[in-house]
């Protein structure tokens, strides 16, 4: 490397170290577009840094961009695959994001690296519980066995009642499944849900089937035919 080599990649080295400032600052501050910028920049010059790429991913969720935010948390326990704290932040990501049985096979990694590791081997019980459930649950639904998937979805809800997607992606099952088995209930669970998704058709359809299970057969032709309608 000749000396206008080096010089130019001191230059570059600056300028990232420049950006990785700004970026915190500005992740500080709550402005959370302006943060994921300047890390980009940085990235762009050192994208193997996982300082930076941590920093970024912790931008782009608390900027409402889960993806994104996942993608580079997955990059980082790749680049330190010999970690276990990066498969711990890799699997708690995933189950935030609604994917329990990969945040299953995450924290099964660091379990690897250190099978004594306190915090993954917390995680690491409880989403083996939770996964069981939810396996259960679609064991239940794939043979009609409703009432058997409403008392495994009440188990998997007391497990876990604040993780967003995961409460609602448990609730989905618990309308369908009330659906048929108890139609007052189904009606609650599916009209809460529908206030979030007005237009899902699953919800709209388990609902007008619960109004027909709890013999509000009126109710259930009506919003049978607004889920044909939307």
């Amino acid at each position: 490397m000749n000396n206008a080599d080096a010089q130019n990649q001191l230059q570059l080295i600056t300028q990232a170290k420049r950006d990785l400032v700004f970026g915190q600052e500005a992740l500080s501050s709550g402005d959370y577009h302006t943060a994921v910028q300047y890390f980009t920049r940085a990235l762009e010059i050192s994208p193997s840094d996982p300082e930076t790429r941590n920093l970024r991913a912790e931008a782009y969720e608390a900027a409402g961009d889960y993806p994104a935010s996942l993608s580079d948390i997955r990059q980082v326990a790749k680049l330190q695959a010999e970690h276990t704290e990066p498969h711990l932040r890799l699997s708690l990501a995933l189950y935030k994001n609604g994917e329990a049985e990969e945040s299953l096979n995450a924290i099964r990694e660091c379990l690897k690296l250190d099978a004594d590791y306190q915090p993954c081997k917390k995680h690491y019980t409880f989403v083996r519980k939770f996964v069981k459930q939810l396996t259960g649950i679609q064991e239940d639904i794939n043979a009609n066995q409703y009432a058997e998937c409403v008392q495994k979805c009440d188990v998997a809800l007391g497990l876990d009642t604040e993780t967003d997607r995961i409460v609602r992606d448990l609730n989905g099952k618990l309308c369908l499944c009330a659906s048929k088995v108890d139609g007052a209930r189904g009606v609650k669970v599916c009209t809460a849900l529908l206030e979030i998704e007005p237009e899902n058709p699953d919800y709209l359809i388990n609902r007008a089937d619960s109004f027909i299970a709890n013999e509000q057969y009126e109710e259930g032709r009506m919003h049978f035919s607004i889920s044909l309608v939307d």
